[in-house]
């Protein structure tokens, strides 16, 4: 068996390129990147191209504005990891990936729950998605949407009314590392019981369309009761929840 790549000379040097060009995006030091970032685009070369893409959209005084919140807050920060365009991007194009995003043949009507900075409407609408947004908060986060021109509604979700009124069903509704169902408390929450995720289901549904699909995050739930835990991941089982990266992922008809 031969040893070649099976990939063209063009291709290869197209790959490093790209490669290359994320890989110096956030410091300019070169292949100087986080080990998460290298395992990424070891294991996936169409996700690197893909995330490479994506950046290259992003207008240069935007990069600099968010270089500048990085270089000025930390990574290790709060105020300032958010603004790790190449962190975040990369994390939305693997979710992407992950929840058939990226390969669906039809164009899709995405609703992104507790949005944050917008990264991952942000790579759905550059695959041609249609997107609309939630978040209950502007500061760091609207200041990121603006930025990137991801619009959001700004609404808190409770289990009795999850969502506002939209004019359209969804084919994806998806929330990453959510807090909306713990009950905040000095040690970060209870957890919803299943009569709280019933009525949150119910409306959930009621936005999906026909062969929608919901996809929940898992936070940290280190500091919740580790009882109640289980008792929302049998919940979630009960109603059909398939694991999906480190979430659940619900068809509308289990909800």
């Amino acid at each position: 068996m031969s040893g070649r790549s099976p990939y063209s000379g063009q291709l290869q040097m197209s790959l490093l390129r790209d490669w290359l060009y994320v890989a110096r995006f956030n410091s300019g030091e070169g292949l100087r990147i986080h080990w998460r970032l290298l395992r990424f685009s070891r294991l996936h070369i169409h996700r690197v191209s893909l995330l490479a893409e994506v950046l290259r959209t992003i207008p240069p005084d935007v990069v600099e504005s968010f270089r500048s919140r990085l270089l000025e807050k930390g990574a290790s920060t709060k105020a300032g990891k958010y603004f790790d365009l190449v962190s975040h991007l990369a994390r939305a194009v693997v979710e992407a990936d992950l929840l058939g995003v990226i390969n669906s043949k039809s164009r899709l009507r995405v609703l992104d729950l507790g949005t944050g900075c917008g990264y991952f409407p942000y790579v759905c609408r550059y695959l041609g998605h249609e997107i609309e947004t939630l978040d209950k908060q502007e500061g760091k986060y609207g200041y990121a949407r603006n930025q990137l021109g991801v619009p959001v509604c700004l609404w808190q979700m409770t289990p009795d009314n999850p969502l506002p009124e939209f004019d359209k069903q969804f084919d994806l509704i998806t929330a990453f590392q959510p807090v909306f169902f713990m009950h905040q408390s000095a040690k970060f929450g209870r957890l919803w019981t299943p009569d709280l995720w019933k009525k949150f289901f119910s409306g959930i549904r009621e936005a999906l369309s026909h062969r929608g699909r919901f996809y929940l995050g898992a936070n940290d739930l280190s500091r919740v009761d580790q009882y109640e835990l289980r008792r929302m991941i049998a919940y979630f089982r009960e109603n059909g929840g398939g694991r999906v990266s480190d979430g659940w992922i619900f068809d509308r008809d289990s909800l």
